[in-house]
């Protein structure tokens, strides 16, 4: 059976702890946990040890990560420059910054060969292809035939879209009139 009753304590945790993803391997849940100090942190768990550590931490939130197919890399949200971009970072290491975005974006997914990565930007669903070098390398953003309804996100809790194994998307649209309508009744 699939379910059972056996529960385990894997990590105790203050304050918000979001499970955001679970590495292929089976060794890691990726998490975003809220400091008072540094505000949303990305952590993973190791299932083996038990241990929490940061992936990625700093002054600002970094939200939304995704971890590669690979189980190398993890691509999350910052606003560090002023505006959400997209960057990636080694995992579970945290070694290395590099920028995946240049004009704003949020929400990123990975293909399923890891060899693109998508996010949203405004209502644009855009696609950057990824190279595995000494360094990660992006190429040219490119915009893909779709909208998305929203990618406004907390945590990673409103996901506005999801790659599918082979290569679809699927994505939340709103029917009818999207526009909020405000009553006053006297």
């Amino acid at each position: 059976s699939l379910l059972s009753n056996d529960t385990r304590k894997i990590v105790d945790a203050r304050g918000a702890v979001v499970i955001t993803g679970w590495s292929r391997d089976g060794k890691y849940l990726v998490v975003v946990t809220q400091d008072p100090k540094t505000g949303f942190d990305v952590q993973a768990i190791d299932l083996a040890t038990k241990a929490m550590t940061p992936v990625v931490r700093g002054p600002g939130d970094e939200i939304a990560p995704a971890l590669s197919p690979d189980g190398k890399w993890l691509a999350y949200v910052s606003a560090d420059s002023g505006a959400p971009e997209v960057y990636l970072t080694a995992f579970p290491s945290g070694e290395g910054k590099w920028q995946a975005t240049q004009d704003g974006g949020n929400t990123p997914r990975w293909s399923r060969d890891g060899r693109q990565l998508f996010y949203v930007r405004d209502d644009r669903l855009m696609a950057v292809d990824f190279w595995q070098d000494a360094v990660p390398r992006f190429g040219a953003a490119t915009a893909l035939p779709m909208t998305v309804a929203s990618d406004r996100i907390f945590v990673n809790s409103n996901a506005a879209y999801a790659v599918t194994s082979d290569g679809r998307f699927i994505t939340t649209q709103p029917v009818g009139n999207p526009q909020p309508t405000i009553h006053l009744i006297a």
